[in-house]
């Protein structure tokens, strides 16, 4: 990335990099560490032995052990079997609470503890705007604690001295998860102990240097928390959407139906007069995949669709099968083609997608199934969205019940019924679903943008490649206040 920030901030005159703060002002101790009487030689030492790791940081940058800039804490499990240990009022995190956050804050957890439960099993609580550090099976996964916190024994968390800010530790450490990865020991899953973890070396920049690069690296993750709840809830809003134009449909008008219109009744459900409700099987084929032998498979080729490539609507190709050419060129009667509408046949049965022009060309493997339509009667824009209803689904459920595997036939697919509106009501029913696609599509593509400048800044500002000390950055409130 260029020296300059690429990024949209609002800026304001900010001279507290006016300071010439020295390596040894950095030198910082959490407010409870023990003593620690070890000399500035010492310090030195530790920065060239980390030189490999941090080659090139500005002259104004300190390194230092976590346990100089930090005070590490583990936690601990209280007796599952004393029930007065539990559902308390203290949050008590496990790593599952964090590796799920969409965000960079928590503030609730799925168990509470007890006083009783802390006291029993010497659980520590972390004071507020501490870094929540996962240490086992998944390492190096961070959250800030927004309330006094304890957690159990898969982290080891760490609360920040006085000279340090809680932000840019946080984004420091998640820089760090590599390193601490490869660090991890174990043979039933990979963990790094406290005594590793207060022996990582990290860089630390002047105090005021810190809350810039944090706020950089926070406006960015504030940006993408919010491109994704805008995502979050055009999905909500598509997923009732989807339910009432499926059922009640739209006039000429482009006007969701209501009550106060004739409906009948159907297998379906109750539908509007002008609909049918018909077997999937007199409108459609279900076609099957082959069964491409493990001889097949190359490393390079032509996709072959199985039901894991199949992701929320559209495909994933990059970890696919592979077959040659030829094999493909042999079996043409199952190359795929744009629009085709795809549904799983076996295990998560429920899953579906649709083929785009990038996805092409593409085999169809077997447990897969792809419809083949009558665009007369029904249109695949249609079908793609009757297939991730509840009706649809309810129906192949029941078909697969009973058996350890869940599979469906293509004969059994053919049997669901489904509601049938005319075929221009179709289209306009398939064209107001594809504008929330569309905005959908165009959030998670931004948020994927978001990241990758993330991705980059962090790279940049944390490595020193980038400095902040000569520009106007406004130092936000929410990183200042911590820090």
């Amino acid at each position: 990335m260029s020296d300059d920030l690429d990024f949209e901030m609002e800026v304001v005159e900010d001279d507290e990099l006016g300071s010439t703060a020295s390596p040894s002002e950095g030198s910082i101790k959490p407010d409870d560490a023990a003593n620690d009487d070890r000399s500035s030689t010492e310090l030195v030492e530790s920065k060239e032995e980390a030189s490999s790791r941090f080659e090139g940081l500005p002259d104004a940058w300190a390194v230092h052990k976590l346990q100089e800039a930090a005070k590490v804490v583990g936690g601990s499990t209280p007796s599952t079997n004393n029930d007065e240990y539990w559902g308390g009022d203290m949050p008590w995190a496990t790593p599952t609470d964090v590796t799920g956050l969409r965000g960079t804050t928590i503030t609730e957890t799925e168990d509470k503890i007890t006083e009783e439960g802390l006291n029993s099993a010497s659980t520590h609580i972390l004071p507020e705007y501490s870094v929540l550090m996962t240490s086992r099976a998944t390492i190096g996964a961070c959250a800030v604690n927004t309330v006094p916190m304890a957690t159990n024994q898969g982290f080891q968390s760490l609360v920040p001295g006085e000279r340090l800010n809680t932000w840019y530790l946080f984004y420091r450490m998640l820089n760090e998860a590599p390193y601490l990865e490869s660090l991890g020991a174990g043979s039933t899953f990979s963990e790094v102990s406290k005594r590793v973890v207060e022996k990582v070396d990290i860089p630390v920049p002047p105090l005021p240097e810190q809350r810039k690069i944090a706020s950089v690296l926070y406006a960015v993750d504030q940006a993408i928390q919010k491109t994704e709840a805008i995502i979050e809830q055009a999905k909500r809003v598509k997923r009732g959407l989807v339910q009432d134009l499926l059922s009640s449909g739209v006039d000429s008008t482009g006007t969701i139906r209501d009550g106060s219109e004739d409906f009948k009744q159907s297998p379906c459900g109750a539908i509007p007069l002008a609909w049918e409700a018909v077997s999937l099987g007199e409108v459609a084929e279900v076609q099957g995949g082959y069964a491409f032998r493990s001889g097949d498979f190359t490393e390079k080729g032509v996709p072959v669709v199985r039901m894991s490539d199949l992701q929320e609507g559209r495909l994933d190709l990059a970890d696919a099968r592979r077959v040659p050419d030829t094999i493909a060129q042999s079996k043409q009667d199952y190359a795929l083609q744009v629009g085709d509408v795809l549904v799983g046949m076996s295990g998560s049965i429920e899953k579906y997608a649709v083929v785009q022009e990038e996805d092409i060309p593409c085999m169809l493997n077997q447990r897969v199934g792809r419809f083949i339509t009558d665009s007369d009667t029904l249109l695949e824009d249609f079908l793609k969205y009757l297939v991730n209803t509840k009706n649809y689904q309810d129906q192949v459920d029941r078909m697969a019940a009973g058996a350890a595997q869940r599979n469906v036939s293509a004969s059994q697919i053919e049997q669901v019924k489904i509601p049938l509106p005319p075929v221009p009501e179709q289209r306009r029913i398939a064209n107001v679903l594809a504008s929330i696609d569309k905005e959908i599509r165009g959030g998670i593509s931004l948020s994927e943008d978001l990241k990758q400048l993330k991705h980059g800044l962090m790279q940049d500002l944390l490595t020193g490649e980038v400095r902040t000390m000569d520009k106007t950055i406004e130092v936000l409130g929410e990183v200042k206040a911590h820090g």
